[in-house]
């Protein structure tokens, strides 16, 4: 309810881009992550268990597209320094012991969480940017979705 219209407005726009209209089945519910990126990435692993429980043994496909910044918080070792490069950053993003050092990394804890033997696909869009501007300071945003 708190995000409805942005929701969606979302789904609009997913729908447009998909050229038929587009609705999420369902989504997480809103959590306080005190812990950080990792923390959401267990409550996203958490709520993909239980989902994919209780839809086992029946004949869909289960598809889960996920659009999280992660606490605004980069998930590989490189980090743009705004189009002049990359900068290497030494990341040991752990959950729940697994490594986590990329969204394809994210997208493979998600699946092995679905505790069934037909895995989800599971598509992960990180709404994250970073760089350094010319006068040297660093910036990180959640950026929500562009066209880039």
């Amino acid at each position: 309810p708190k995000h409805a219209k942005r929701v969606q407005t979302l789904e609009t726009c997913i729908g447009t881009q998909l050229g038929r209209p587009f609705k999420f089945d369902d989504r997480t519910p809103l959590n306080e992550e005190a812990g950080g990126a990792m923390d959401r990435l267990q409550v996203l692993g958490d709520y993909t268990e239980t989902f994919c429980h209780k839809r086992k043994g029946k004949a869909v496909n289960v598809r889960i597209l996920v659009l999280e910044d992660f606490c605004v918080t980069p998930l590989s070792g490189k980090v743009s320094n705004g189009g002049c490069g990359f900068l290497n950053l030494p990341l040991g993003l752990k959950c729940q012991g697994v490594s986590i050092h990329s969204h394809e990394a994210a997208e493979r804890y998600l699946i092995s969480r679905s505790a069934d033997s037909s895995a989800p696909s599971v598509r992960i869009i990180h709404t994250y940017d970073a760089w350094t501007t010319d006068q040297g300071l660093s910036v990180a945003v959640g950026t929500g979705l562009t066209m880039k």
